[in-house]
């Protein structure tokens, strides 16, 4: 993860020094710092759930965004992610447990809004649109693969450490689910901005 982040933060700081007054773009990354996951797969008594909890280094779970500002507080975006969560514990249809993991993938356009544009240190509200693949198991036999659609709500500050260039934190909610999917998360994270 560390081999992760550093770079990033280089690239982010390098790329903030290109910065105009006007900001017209918006490129960073987050990581959730920690994170519970419910996935429940399947209807009824044959259902399968998934509960996960995810660190940041030990499970990564990441994200790339870019967003345009449509004016000085509104920003259009998308964000892709991915990540991986394991040592969790799973209820089978069948009354067993055990551990579980889940692989992810995320395609998420997205609305920002900007509560200060003036301040170090800027309150912002998004909510997006979610499409995500899930893939679940339990490390020996069992795996499933599942399509979900929702949605995402988040809160919480960019501070701003450089006239271009932000350390992020906040929290999120995301609500996602397929035909007979459905997952749930709760959040805190934490990313890195460049404003140019």
């Amino acid at each position: 993860m560390k081999k992760i982040i550093v770079p990033v933060f280089i690239f982010m700081m390098f790329f903030s020094l290109a910065a105009e007054k006007n900001k017209k773009l918006q490129l960073g990354f987050e990581s959730e710092i920690l994170a519970y996951n419910n996935i429940v797969l399947g209807e009824g008594g044959d259902a399968d759930k998934y509960h996960t909890v995810s660190f940041l280094f030990g499970s990564p779970r990441m994200g790339l965004n870019i967003g345009f500002f449509l004016d000085n507080t509104s920003i259009l975006g998308a964000n892709i992610g991915f990540g991986y969560s394991h040592a969790g514990k799973y209820e089978d249809g069948w009354g067993n447990n055990g551990k579980a993991y889940e692989v992810f993938f995320k395609f998420m356009p997205y609305y920002e809004y900007l509560f200060d544009n003036t301040s170090i240190v800027k309150p912002f509200f998004k909510i997006g649109f979610i499409i995500s693949i899930i893939s679940t198991g339990d490390y020996e036999v069992r795996k499933e693969v599942a399509w979900m659609l929702g949605g995402m709500a988040s809160g919480g500050a960019h501070i701003f450490i450089a006239d271009s260039f932000s350390i992020d934190l906040g929290g999120m909610f995301q609500a996602i689910g397929g035909q007979k999917q459905r997952a749930i998360t709760v959040a805190l994270f934490f990313g890195l901005t460049g404003w140019i």
